[in-house]
């Protein structure tokens, strides 16, 4: 999958060079930056974490950022943590697994794999 990843990132760089020169070329500016979650690659479901009991009782908030891998089809194959209170792990890893997204297609009309990350925040009041 990592090795699948790697060349589908590169792909997509290059896709992505070949645009914008296009663009340039036609219109003198970049284009605008569009928001990942209305775009390709956003989500078309994405999975609220349960609080943790144990971290209710503590009143502990905080926020984690999670790391998915989703393979062609939208689906979630990897995640890490990347950072944040490991109290929210399990639930955040729980919720990015039960997600989904949209396909990113590349300059070659096919789908490819992609990285997506999430910042789930958790208040005591859930």
């Amino acid at each position: 999958m990592l090795i699948q990843l790697n060349k589908d990132e590169k792909l997509l760089k290059d896709c992505e060079q070949k645009f914008t020169d296009k663009y340039v070329a036609k219109f003198g500016t970049k284009p605008m930056k569009i928001s990942l979650h209305c775009g390709p690659g956003g989500p078309v479901s994405l999975a609220k974490p349960r609080y943790p009991e144990h971290a209710r009782k503590l009143r502990i908030r905080g926020e984690i950022v999670v790391e998915a891998i989703v393979d062609e089809n939208g689906k979630v194959r990897a995640a890490k943590v990347l950072q944040g209170n490991r109290i929210f792990a399990t639930e955040s890893l729980t919720a990015i697994y039960s997600s989904e997204f949209r396909q990113i297609i590349a300059c070659n009309d096919k789908p490819v794999v992609f990285r997506r990350t999430v910042r789930y925040n958790f208040f005591p009041n859930m």
